[in-house]
């Protein structure tokens, strides 16, 4: 490529090209994570995905409490309260494994929690990746010049935290 021939000078082109790739390599996306942190995003975010964790919890089974006959028949006659007292509670073993699988439950929510903000700063990493042409020209015009990736961030974001590339394990 002959370069003397060109309408403008050779070095405009590659600052402006220098500009560019500066642009969108290194001031966009610093740009876009001070913005985003700024905003409410780490928030929203940390707390959809907590909301969309609870919704995934298995429902506690009910498990039905044997009336307490022990008092009433020993107040009637203490022998037959004594006699019903060394009867065993038939539900004993089921709200036992109630209680396991609750205390199971609570502890694959809590695992799943705790890669939250893992999930959340992916989804901006990915964004950022994704979007970079376009926050790139809003951090080259100096924030003149509003792309559609940068006015609709928080749609963008969302987007991304749902896609495979974030994808939570064990939750939503």
């Amino acid at each position: 490529m002959d370069f003397q021939n060109l309408p403008v000078n050779p070095g405009l082109v590659l600052a402006v090209a220098l500009y560019g790739g500066a642009s969108a390599y290194i001031t966009g996306p610093e740009l876009t994570a001070r913005e985003i942190a700024n905003s409410s995003w780490p928030d929203t975010c940390a707390s959809r995905l907590l909301e969309d964790l609870e919704a995934t919890r298995t429902p506690p089974e009910v498990i039905p409490e044997m009336p307490d006959m022990t008092r009433l028949l020993n107040e009637i006659h203490p022998d037959l309260g004594r006699l019903l007292a060394s009867i065993p509670d038939p539900n004993a073993a089921a709200r036992d494994a109630a209680r396991r699988a609750q205390a199971a439950e609570d502890a694959r929510i809590a695992r799943a929690a705790d890669g939250i903000e893992d999930h959340c700063l992916c989804a901006v990493a990915v964004y950022s990746a994704e979007e970079r042409l376009g926050i790139g020209l809003w951090a080259a015009s100096a924030r003149i010049i509003t792309t559609p990736a940068v006015r609709d961030r928080d749609i963008g974001l969302s987007r991304t935290l749902r896609s495979p590339a974030c994808q939570l394990i064990g939750g939503a």
